[in-house]
């Protein structure tokens, strides 16, 4: 479903993700996944961290800690490789899924242009939370591919070689809508038996960073699944994501959450 089809969604308020209710034989999430369900779409974030080393880094692939922003910007790209490019073997061109100053979603396609900055959007953008290949040739991608900040702006967002989407476990919650998250999952390869943490966080707009939920893991190879029994539920304009509490360095950690976004009947929380 592409993003003007999410901001013309509008229509009945979606059956509580809770209730797993089925519309006729097929199950609510299915209905969902497919948008037939007017006013809701399906969240699925999943992100990778290759070498979580230090507290608060984001499982996401460029790595660090979360930046929060308070200004929109133009974006481009750049490859690690050459071969990223339009006449390449590797990505052609890339589609950039974020929100605007307002918290409204917004995409745009770039085209590669190797090793070479490409062109910047037209629309500026205040959180990229998904970067994908749109068009490639024989290969995924060649090299990284790093989204920043035009200029010698930070990185936005990454896609890891080979990888054709960025691994990143953060998601904004658009205006208007709320955001139900009904599972958290988390994988880790740890050295050593030290005590660490994943914590799902949330930063809403003009309101201080907070802890929502925290695991605690301990043993080496461990895989966590968590359905809480109440959803965790978000309102607009609220940054959601998972980080590590863990100083050891360069674990390979990954972690994902899975919901539903809703409209607000009446665009009021």
């Amino acid at each position: 479903m592409s993003i003007t089809d999410l901001t013309e969604l509008a229509g009945r308020r979606s059956d509580p993700i809770s209730k797993r209710l089925t519309k006729g034989l097929k199950p609510w999430g299915n209905t969902v996944a497919e948008g037939d369900e007017p006013g809701t779409f399906g969240i699925d974030k999943f992100g990778r961290n290759p070498t979580a080393s230090a507290i608060g880094d984001v499982i996401q692939d460029e790595d660090g800690p979360i930046v929060i922003e308070t200004v929109a910007t133009a974006v481009e790209l750049i490859s690690s490789d050459a071969q990223d490019n339009p006449s390449g073997t590797g990505a052609k061109a890339i589609l950039i899924q974020g929100v605007d100053i307002n918290w409204n979603p917004i995409e745009e396609i770039l085209a590669t242009n190797g090793v070479t900055v490409s062109s910047s959007t037209t629309q500026e953008f205040l959180y990229v939370y998904r970067a994908k290949i749109k068009n490639s040739g024989a290969q995924r991608t060649a090299g990284h591919i790093t989204i920043k900040k035009t200029g010698a702006g930070a990185t936005m967002a990454m896609i890891y070689q080979g990888y054709g989407q960025t691994q990143k476990a953060v998601m904004p919650v658009f205006a208007g809508c709320k955001m139900y998250i009904d599972i958290l999952r988390f994988e880790g390869s740890k050295t050593g038996s030290l005590v660490g943490e994943i914590m799902l966080m949330e930063y809403q707009l003009n309101e201080g960073i907070r802890v929502i939920h925290s695991l605690v893991f301990k043993d080496s190879d461990q895989k966590i699944i968590e359905w809480p029994e109440v959803p965790k539920v978000f309102q607009e304009k609220t940054l959601v994501w998972i980080e590590i509490r863990d100083a050891i360095a360069s674990n390979v950690m990954t972690a994902s959450f899975d919901g539903v976004m809703e409209r607000y009947e009446d665009s009021t929380p």
